[in-house]
């Protein structure tokens, strides 16, 4: 060995290895995207809570207001069945907040509740409107095996702070993190 490598291998021997950095932990909390990766390959990306100037938060909210509801909480959820085998739904999205943790379900089904609120002499065609947001919402609750598509979830309340998402699937309650 020369003189020159004998050097060499003492410097690489006397200098640490540069130390790899940790591992960033997932984001599990605050307002953004989380995701749930299904067993059959189906990812639903959910964002929470939704944009207020989303078109079916904008129709819901228009329709909630009108019925007289209390305020609500919505979370949007794009599901991608493309690897899926069969159809599938978003679960029921539980949102953890300060004061209390919101059980989140398909908006059609809270729509469903409002519907109870139109009078039955009402003279708007707000009975109308509940009818077809709710049928139209239900519709595309269901994501077939290779599409793609997106729905809404809701629940009276108000979020103040996210401290937790957690999705509620036939597995039982998932803590998801942020995409």
């Amino acid at each position: 060995m020369t003189a020159a490598e004998v050097h060499a291998a003492r410097q690489s021997a006397a200098e640490p290895e540069p130390a790899l950095a940790p591992p960033v932990p997932p984001v599990t909390s605050g307002p953004g995207t989380y995701a749930l990766t299904g067993a059959d390959g189906a990812v639903i990306r959910f964002v929470v809570p939704a944009a207020p100037d989303h078109p079916d938060v904008v129709a819901l909210e228009a329709v909630r207001v009108a019925v007289g509801a209390e305020p609500c909480v919505y979370v949007v959820a794009t599901i991608d069945n493309a690897t899926g085998a069969d159809e599938v739904r978003a679960p029921s999205v539980l949102i953890e907040d300060e004061a209390a943790t919101l059980v989140l379900r398909e908006a059609w089904l809270v729509v469903d509740l409002w519907r109870g609120s139109v009078a039955a002499d009402d003279p708007t065609d707000l009975a109308a409107r509940v009818e077809l947001l709710s049928a139209e919402l239900a519709g595309r609750g269901a994501i077939a095996s290779g599409a793609s598509g997106s729905t809404v979830l809701t629940a009276p309340g108000v979020v103040t702070a996210v401290l937790a998402v957690r999705a509620d699937t036939a597995d039982g309650e998932i803590a998801l993190a942020q995409a």
